[in-house]
């Protein structure tokens, strides 16, 4: 459950690139839907990043407090390339308290 303070969270997603991973040349696109409808969505490059290891993907952030409600989707995507993509796990989300505003 989320605090009853309005709250900044981040959203990131939590990835391991096998070391035999493949195809993933071009950067992937990261989306963050909030309950309203709005999209957060970005870029990210995971040519360099480091193999064999649980890193996080920053998605977005989400603003929450007690009258805010509802359900968020978030999705990692790239389809514009011909090359297959291999050996990506994803772990899970993490969501945290960056800050917190108290009424």
């Amino acid at each position: 459950m989320l605090s009853r303070a309005i709250t900044t969270y981040e959203v990131a997603f939590v990835i391991k690139l096998e070391e035999q991973a493949s195809g993933w040349e071009v950067p992937v696109n990261v989306v963050l839907i909030l309950p309203d409808g709005n999209k957060q969505e970005r870029k990210e490059n995971l040519v360099g990043k480091p193999r064999g290891k649980w890193i996080e993907i920053p998605i977005g952030e989400i603003v929450a407090s007690p009258t805010r409600t509802g359900n968020i989707e978030f999705a990692i995507y790239e389809h514009s390339d011909d090359h297959w993509k291999k050996w990506l796990v994803i772990k899970g989300i993490a969501i945290r308290p960056k800050y917190q505003v108290r009424k």
